[in-house]
């Protein structure tokens, strides 16, 4: 079996906690380590702090009587249809249905997951299904029907139980029992944003220093012949802060989604286009904002844009932006689109039309 395989052996959840199939998947990995380093292994074994979903039709679904099961008893339970999504990890295809009840405050998503295996020549399927919750003081509640949905560290702000019934129902039940007492839930907002903000908080959690040297991981790590050197670590956490810079950024774009006043197609034309700068960026992440925005520069411009990467200390990233783009000729080629405190304070720039 090829890497491309194994990554598709990754199930992912509501909070992209990886289930791994058995024994199999660690001795594929072993079997194919020889091929790749340390550090590839492990990003391979982890689920990557950045998520992406896309709108995919309900017909890819495999499982359709299970699914209209559950959507039905969904919609007579008062929720409401957020939209089918999918996602590609290697080989694998997990398709996400997302559905939200306002009055009470609970995302449900229902999962199926499918990956080639090629020594079977046949496809594994996964179908599961997930309620969670969240609250006031900043914890969560979830209720999964995956067994496997523990494998990994979580915070102890955010329970998981697992219930291993079919039925949404009993699902829903459990959830109702567990939630903490007189502590009021929190207003589900936009759920497909709130979803992969979910998700991605948590990615970026278990990419903390900490968690990479819980011994859940550790061991885990060791089935596929990995030991976590403090060398790898580092670079590891590296690696994790860009990839968090990143996730930064596109959870500014979706909070600006929010506020903006227009469709989601419209919406959709502009985001690519813009850039964010904010105040957890690197010097180089900073230069290469000023490039993403204008393109060719002119040598003068160049030079001020290039000298950032000389500087020792940056107290304000977002601040050294703004100033420098006004001593750039090429400054009026850009215009500032929105400014923000939340996740982090940031700015919003994007090309001007001409």
């Amino acid at each position: 079996m090829g890497w491309l395989e194994i990554l598709g052996l990754i199930f992912l959840g509501v909070l992209l906690i990886a289930a791994y199939f058995g024994f199999k998947f660690y001795r594929w990995i072993k079997r194919s380590a020889d091929q790749f380093n340390e550090m590839a292994i492990v990003q391979m074994v982890l689920p990557p702090i950045n998520f992406e979903i896309h709108s995919a039709p309900e017909a890819n679904w495999t499982q359709q009587a299970r699914l209209l099961r559950d959507q039905q008893w969904l919609r007579d339970s008062g929720f409401t249809h957020e939209g089918d999504f999918d996602t590609i990890m290697g080989q694998a295809e997990a398709l996400i249905s997302l559905w939200g009840h306002a009055d009470l405050a609970i995302c449900c998503a229902i999962y199926e997951c499918r990956v080639y295996l090629e020594d079977q020549d046949d496809f594994h399927t996964v179908y599961a299904s997930e309620l969670f919750q969240t609250y006031a003081d900043g914890s969560s509640l979830a209720v999964s029907n995956s067994a496997d949905a523990g494998t990994l560290p979580r915070p102890q702000k955010d329970r998981l139980v697992i219930e291993e019934s079919e039925s949404l129902g009993a699902l829903h039940q459990v959830l109702v029992q567990q939630a903490p007492n007189g502590v009021p839930v929190k207003a589900l907002g936009n759920v497909v944003n709130a979803f992969q903000n979910f998700v991605e908080e948590y990615n970026a959690w278990l990419w903390e220093e900490a968690q990479l040297r819980d011994p859940t991981v550790a061991a885990l790590l060791e089935k596929v012949g990995v030991e976590l050197s403090e060398d790898l670590l580092q670079r590891l956490l590296e690696e994790a802060r860009c990839e968090k810079s990143e996730w930064l950024s596109r959870k500014i774009l979706r909070r600006l989604s929010e506020r903006a006043n227009m469709t989601a197609a419209n919406w959709e034309q502009i985001r690519e286009r813009m850039v964010v700068v904010h105040q957890k960026m690197t010097a180089d992440e900073i230069i290469n904002s000023f490039y993403e925005l204008l393109g060719e520069v002119c040598e003068k411009d160049e030079e001020r844009i290039d000298a950032i990467a000389e500087l020792e200390h940056i107290a304000c990233p977002v601040t050294l932006f703004s100033t420098r783009l006004t001593q750039l000729k090429a400054a009026n080629r850009i215009k500032l689109v929105a400014k923000m405190e939340v996740p982090v304070l940031s700015y919003v720039y994007m090309p001007k039309t001409i």
